[in-house]
């Protein structure tokens, strides 16, 4: 599974806005990608890279589907979007799949990193391994997900404190709510059933043809 280019800048002096949107991607659906375009347009960003964690820190214990299958659905996924790739570098490394490594490993002089996480990192997020490394080589943008973002956005700035808590709200951009998340689609392909529109139709067909997540889509 080789990795996805990391973009370099285009030309001395310039600087290339890379957005980063990592994640278990188990799989990727419909919310993932109206993240990203959301981010894209807030931060407004040259380039998306979707990177599947190898096991993510916060899901520890948790079955996943396998490697290959998670990238084959975001390869499939990000057909048709020509600024959004897949990079392979924490299935790569192997292990927990720690946000400070990758930032180092892709951090490098004329690419500004932004990190793109969704509402529902931030109960969370005032306790992840190096914070405040993880805000000084990437800008944050918060994509508000859920009613409830707001208030989990002022609990985690007061959590981090004055400076990071500031660099936290300065990046939050709002998309309309999408119902999916990937654990509900998980049980509905548990189930055999699925909602249109919560999958990709390319992703939906992938899953039904290998059978991933459980009974057979009718």
């Amino acid at each position: 599974m080789p990795s996805g280019p990391v973009p370099e800048p285009s030309g001395p002096g310039q600087t290339s806005a890379l957005g980063l949107l990592g994640g278990s991607f188990n799989p990727v659906h419909s919310g993932h990608l109206a993240m990203a375009r959301a981010a894209m347009v807030a931060g407004n960003l040259g380039e998306i890279l979707f990177i599947p964690a190898a096991q993510s820190p916060h899901k520890r214990g948790k079955a996943l589907a396998p490697a290959e299958d998670r990238v084959a659905m975001l390869e499939l996924a990000l057909a048709d979007e020509d600024r959004m790739s897949v990079a392979t570098l924490e299935l790569e490394r192997g292990g927990v799949s720690w946000t400070i490594d990758t930032l180092r490993e892709l951090a490098r002089p004329g690419v500004q990193l932004s990190l793109i996480l969704g509402s529902d990192n931030l109960p969370g997020l005032p306790t992840w391994k190096n914070i405040a490394e993880i805000f000084e080589l990437a800008k944050p943008i918060v994509v508000l997900r859920s009613h409830e973002a707001s208030a989990q956005l002022a609990v985690a700035e007061k959590a981090l404190g004055p400076s990071l808590g500031s660099l936290l709200s300065a990046g939050f951009c709002e998309v309309e709510a999408h119902p999916g998340e990937s654990s509900a689609i998980r049980a509905g392909l548990e189930r055999g059933v699925m909602e249109e529109g919560m999958l990709p139709q390319a992703v939906r067909a992938y899953i039904e043809r290998r059978g991933l997540y459980g009974d057979v889509l009718r």
